[in-house]
């Protein structure tokens, strides 16, 4: 007996003590917090990310040499471009010249042994610098869309650089060394030499335009589409996803909200709509911060899903606006969304509008070529249409006219000229001018 008391002394002191034990743990432990509200707020990726150059990339190219003007709209060219300015470096701002008048910049680009490299939209120069150039040298606090590039000292090293901003009417001059001129010439200049003939369109008492003087071949595009769950886009905008309402309207559409944020799934558009009212007055930014926190805020979770260009910065509305490039032409739509916007609130994303397809499987053939008219015959086109005053029109491109096959289930690519005019862009017809205006920004 007195064993048996002694072993229940000793299980009631074990039981005592662990429970003891486990009193003090439960009243310590400390759960990570950290960790739980990363795993509630993980980012869904809804494609790859990208670097800050794929949405700076330039539209156009213009030569002129021999007192003769060529020109491509051709990406892989254009991807030249980007590389060869990581063959600059000590690049130096050395002028700057406010209240550039158009014959000025009409002479500017006339001048033999030079390159005018146009923008789809404004870039900022610290971002220029950032992702090419790592110049340690001052940069100015504002944007140009536009560069123009003097080689004629490329032997010595050497080239000269006009920075354009059309919209503010500024040129800044710089000086760049080059750090191998053999390479400068034989991706820059050389193939230049198989490039469509231009065709310089004057203007009283403003800029030119520089069109294709020959029918321009182009491919109609047919494309099967992936679209992206909305519930992907509710995992990124919403802080608390778990708490989301969904509604569906009476036309079909989405919406989600958790109190706070707003996001419209507009079925008709095929485009996401999100708004965060509570983010307050749109805070004033640098066009160098407003873009950083754009691209950073979209590339965080894959969102340039296909080749989208910046277009637009507006630091008087904290808008960035970044339009859907194909094949080096921009793309168009009066019914389906084709470019991505942010606007900034304070301290975070106030508005985010975007469309939630991409671009699939390719059904094009060659069987879809397409053969446009030369730019001079559309600018004797636009000439003669009432209804646009031809001094005011900012650029003849060509872009793709978007459209449903509701039939195929397919979305289908048109080729076809645009007159820009005040950021917004009109398709011209064969036979006139029609349509409505589908704006830029």
């Amino acid at each position: 007996m007195k064993y048996i008391e002694q072993a229940k002394s000793l299980l009631l002191f074990l039981l005592v003590t662990s429970s003891i034990v486990l009193t003090f743990i439960i009243w310590t432990y400390t759960p990570d917090y950290k960790s739980i509200e990363q795993t509630a707020n993980n980012i869904t990726e809804i494609g790859k990310k990208k670097n800050v150059e794929s949405v700076i990339k330039p539209a156009k190219l213009l030569y002129r040499q021999n007192d003769e003007f060529k020109g491509t709209f051709n990406p892989s060219m254009m991807n030249d471009v980007l590389d060869s300015f990581r063959n600059w470096q000590d690049m130096r701002i050395e002028e700057r010249e406010p209240n550039l008048s158009a014959a000025r910049l009409n002479n500017l680009i006339r001048d033999n042994q030079r390159i005018t490299v146009d923008f789809s939209g404004p870039v900022p120069f610290s971002v220029f610098n950032k992702t090419f150039l790592s110049s340690e040298n001052e940069m100015p606090e504002t944007t140009f869309d536009s560069l123009i590039i003097d080689w004629k000292s490329y032997k010595d090293n050497q080239l000269q650089l006009f920075f354009i901003s059309a919209s503010n009417s500024v040129m800044h001059r710089a000086q760049v060394t080059l750090i191998d001129a053999t390479t400068f010439y034989d991706k820059l200049i050389e193939p230049s030499n198989r490039f469509a003939d231009y065709r310089e369109i004057e203007r009283t008492a403003t800029t030119s335009l520089y069109v294709p003087e020959e029918p321009v071949e182009a491919l109609q595009y047919k494309y099967y589409t992936d679209d992206i769950s909305p519930n992907s886009f509710k995992n990124i905008l919403f802080t608390k996803p778990s708490i989301v309402q969904r509604n569906v309207d009476d036309v079909g559409n989405e919406k989600y909200t958790d109190g706070m944020g707003l996001m419209t799934v507009d079925t008709y558009r095929r485009a996401i709509n999100y708004v965060y009212p509570a983010a307050g007055s749109r805070t004033i930014m640098t066009a160098t911060e407003l873009m950083d926190k754009s691209f950073e805020f979209i590339n965080e979770h894959g969102g340039l899903t296909a080749d989208y260009r910046l277009t637009s910065i507006s630091p008087e509305t904290s808008r960035v606006n970044y339009q859907l490039y194909l094949q080096g032409y921009p793309v168009f739509s009066d019914t389906i969304a084709t470019d991505i916007s942010t606007t900034w609130g304070q301290k975070r994303i106030f508005r985010y509008d975007r469309p939630y397809y991409s671009l699939d499987i390719d059904f094009t053939s060659a069987n879809d070529a397409r053969t446009l008219p030369s730019g001079v015959e559309i600018v004797q086109q636009v000439q003669q249409y009432k209804d646009i005053v031809f001094s005011e029109v900012d650029d003849i491109r060509i872009g793709y006219d978007l459209t449903r096959d509701e039939e195929k289930q397919l979305l289908v690519l048109e080729p076809a000229w645009y007159v820009v005019t005040n950021n917004e862009a009109q398709r011209i017809t064969d036979s006139s001018i029609g349509g409505d205006f589908i704006g830029l920004e």
